[in-house]
């Protein structure tokens, strides 16, 4: 009986001794991710000091010479680089010293991600060699993404409300004082197909794709072309209408109104995978690192995988349908707005909600994240614009009223630019300037419904809907 006690607590401490010995390497191993992630930040901070020491010496030159313009830039470049956890660079493109300087940061930044991301793989597989594979999975993807996890520690929800009065956009005689934006190419249909509803820009700028009625079939043209590439129609005969390019341009993401999405290959005219979705789809959108498909789904948003379709998260929080949906630069944050009158902000390192806006939106509204990843704008009342800070949800302007609704809305890919397009009094799309919050442009109507317009990836041509989709030049601005 004693021996059988002995071998007992025996058996009992080499069960304490081996769960120190996992806690202790657990320990070790989190310790070493401190590690990379501080020397990260160190390495940054200086590279990012000299940089600033090039941008002030910049920005007193502009003062001294009056040059507004250009010291507003730099202002606002000196404000990016000293924000915390910022592992990249802006989209600010600057000439002279400056972009030598510019130019150094971003060979420091590289070096110094490679190296984390090298550190991060080393740990990862002593994890998987101690038989936590989640937890390698875990630290895999972090070193892919080349830095740590901003938003992991955001758990609780802030709720926001805008209180602001509307500044006018459109005043006095705005059509005669306004630049026009210059038609280049419209894009021929048959009888068959006389309006467009929505379109999109491919991300190597080569293919425009939009959705036309009757029959709702998404039709792909070549950009420089202007010839129709391919006509694809749903198999249940529902509209098509969202629909998101892949980064290398050669898939495209589809919906339909019955809920059906699928991932199809222009090159192999072929699905590469189909799934259903309970109700319709309002939104659909491929994440930044192209990843993960997003799809608005009556209520909620459903997270899929991007290799097979196969639902990752369900995203509950509305109580009304979800019309829109946006991705911020990074991915790190992803939002979703309603006719519920709200837009939630989400942190997708755990998918919690962490912003509630009170946008008063009308409908479902409309949701995005400006490319510089400084501000969120969103529909309010239906005819007018709220601008939010993208990291706290703080209102920070409210333009209107458009004098009619607003069915689209996107930014410019350097951020610079808000486009915002309605349906009556003209149809027209609005071009308001970022730095000063007034109309710099407009582009003329061409058909009501301009749902859904896309940028050029040099943000000097826009693709609307309408009676066919249409490319315009911007003026110079």
């Amino acid at each position: 009986m004693h021996s059988l006690n002995r071998l007992f607590i025996v058996a009992l401490l080499a069960v304490f001794v081996a769960a120190g010995a996992v806690r202790a390497q657990e320990d070790n191993n989190n310790s070493r991710v401190a590690q990379a992630e501080e020397l990260l930040r160190q390495t940054l901070d200086q590279a990012k000091k000299v940089y600033q020491t090039v941008l002030e010496s910049e920005l007193s030159t502009a003062k001294r010479r009056g040059n507004l313009a250009l010291y507003g830039e730099i202002e606002k470049e000196l404000e990016y680089t000293k924000e915390p956890e910022t592992f990249s660079l802006s989209t600010y493109n600057p000439e002279g010293t400056l972009k030598t300087a510019k130019s150094r940061l971003g060979k420091a930044i590289e070096t110094a991600r490679t190296r984390f991301s090298k550190a991060i793989r080393d740990i990862a597989r002593d994890v998987l060699r101690d038989g936590d594979v989640d937890g390698a999975r875990e630290l895999e993807r972090i070193a892919e993404q080349g830095e740590p996890d901003a938003a992991n520690e955001e758990t609780e929800l802030v709720i926001r409300k805008s209180t602001l009065s509307a500044i006018p956009v459109l005043e006095g005689d705005w059509e005669k004082s306004t630049p026009k934006a210059r038609k280049i190419r419209r894009f021929s249909t048959t009888d068959d197909y006389r309006q467009t509803f929505a379109v999109h820009w491919s991300p190597d700028d080569s293919m425009i794709a939009a959705a036309m009625d009757p029959d709702f079939a998404m039709l792909i043209w070549d950009v420089k072309t202007g010839k129709n590439l391919q006509t694809l129609k749903t198999a249940d005969g529902a509209h098509h209408g969202p629909a998101d390019f892949t980064k290398d341009s050669r898939q495209i993401l589809l919906a339909s109104g019955k809920g059906h999405i699928r991932l199809y290959d222009i090159a192999k005219k072929d699905d590469l995978w189909k799934q259903q979705n309970p109700s319709n789809v309002n939104d659909i959108l491929i994440s930044p690192k192209g990843d993960l498909a997003c799809a608005s789904s009556g209520k909620d948003v459903i997270v899929r995988s991007m290799e097979t379709g196969e639902p990752i998260k369900v995203l509950k929080h509305h109580t009304d349908t979800v019309g829109h949906i946006a991705f911020s630069p990074r991915g790190n944050r992803f939002a979703t707005i309603s006719g519920d009158q709200t837009a939630v902000i989400w942190n997708t390192a755990n998918w919690l909600p962490i912003r509630l806006l009170h946008v008063e939106s009308g409908n479902s509204g409309l949701v995005d994240f400006s490319s510089d990843d400084r501000f969120i704008a969103t529909t309010s009342k239906g005819d007018s614009i709220t601008i939010w800070d993208a990291k706290t949800g703080e209102p920070l302007r409210r333009l209107g009223p458009f004098n009619a609704r607003i069915v689209s809305l996107a930014f410019s890919p350097d951020g610079g630019k808000l486009a915002v397009g309605r349906i009556g009094n003209g149809d027209q799309v609005f071009i308001i300037d970022m730095k000063t919050l007034k109309l710099a442009a407009y582009l003329p109507g061409h058909g009501s419904w301009n749902c859904r317009m896309a940028w050029s990836r040099n943000g000097r041509f826009l693709v609307t809907a309408g009676d066919a989709p249409t490319i315009f030049e911007l003026p110079p601005l």
